[in-house]
């Protein structure tokens, strides 16, 4: 972790903090009631799954792709991140 604060020629207190999370993942979508179709298990297709990841209830930021790892019938799924409007 690294804070980098520069006031150049003026003074300045700052109090910065950080803190380990201990994250929890909530799947949106897809859910047993609404679940993905992505065809023949031969030659799958795309599909969008939504989730969050939070911490105490709050947003845990700063997540990249190699964060997660998924499997369907045994074989590696591709994650591509994609922040949602709100963050």
């Amino acid at each position: 972790m690294v804070a980098v604060v520069n006031a150049f020629d003026n003074l300045a207190n700052y109090d910065v903090s950080f803190s380990c999370v201990t994250p929890a993942l909530e799947i949106l979508e897809p859910r047993q009631v609404n679940h993905a179709q992505v065809g023949d298990p031969s030659s799958p297709i795309a599909f969008l799954a939504r989730f969050k990841v939070t911490s105490g209830g709050s947003p845990v930021l700063g997540l990249v792709e190699s964060a997660f790892s998924a499997e369907a019938e045994g074989g590696t799924v591709t994650i591509v991140l994609a922040l949602s409007p709100g963050g």
